[in-house]
């Protein structure tokens, strides 16, 4: 499976409907003679002669259609984000991604604690058994290895470095998004960088621990493993650096 750019809107919009809306919105101005929409920018629509179509509304109109589609959405990243859940039980343990392969298992990053916290003989992605194969406590994040049936594809996510001020997307599944086979969506902004650890200003709930996030490209730039953090953060965790130098241990 070869995966596509995919760019996510910094202001982190999430219902395309509305989007439609505004198109529509717009369209129905064009043989309009008044000024536009309340509140839209001065020279949108002035002296216009009725019937002729505003370039400048239609503009905006495809140009937010076309946001709402390319923004990552969620289903898109349900073969490279997976549920950490234990065997007994099918409890939430938090949430784990692909970043590589080994022979036909897969490779995936979680944080630390939800492999200390669950157990690691007790822990299954898609019911299948996890094999631990490197963890750093200090940093809060582990590597292992899973063998998933032959019908659920996978697919390793690539790696990025971080920057200030640059929008993300969290997935994730969250303990009260039960039942789902696509990762739930958080969008927000990184608020600090750190050598190897991030504030982001999306929200993360019990059950997003080992979430990836993702920059406007898919790439993952960190994991989350925190709620809560610095400057007013919701969130936080690892950087990316962290989870390169535990793929390292891991061979």
């Amino acid at each position: 499976m070869t995966r596509g750019t995919r760019h996510l809107s910094p202001t982190g919009l999430t219902q395309p409907v509305a989007l439609a809306g505004l198109a529509n919105l717009a369209q129905q101005g064009w043989s309009s003679p008044r000024t536009g929409l309340p509140g839209a920018m001065p020279g949108f629509a002035h002296n216009r002669p009725a019937g002729r179509p505003n370039m400048n509304r239609i503009i905006c109109a495809i140009l937010l259609i076309c946001l709402a589609g390319c923004a990552l959405q969620p289903a898109d990243y349900a073969d490279s984000v997976f549920c950490v859940r234990s065997q007994r039980d099918l409890q939430v343990w938090g949430t784990a991604f692909v970043v590589g392969r080994r022979g036909d298992s897969a490779v995936m990053a979680t944080a630390a604690h939800v492999i200390a916290l669950g157990g690691v003989e007790a822990l299954s992605v898609r019911d299948r058994p996890i094999e631990l194969l490197a963890i750093l406590p200090d940093l809060d994040v582990a590597v292992f290895a899973v063998e998933l049936p032959e019908w659920v594809a996978f697919e390793p996510l690539a790696l990025a470095e971080p920057r200030k001020g640059q929008g993300i997307t969290i997935l994730g599944y969250p303990y009260w998004y039960t039942g789902k086979t696509v990762p739930y969506r958080s969008t927000g902004a990184i608020v600090s960088v750190y050598p190897d650890f991030c504030d982001y200003s999306a929200r993360a709930s019990p059950g997003n621990s080992g979430s990836p996030v993702l920059d406007s490209r898919g790439r993952v730039i960190g994991m989350v493993t925190l709620a809560g953090g610095f400057e007013g953060a919701r969130s936080a965790g690892p950087s990316v650096g962290a989870i390169r130098q535990v793929l390292r241990m891991a061979g």
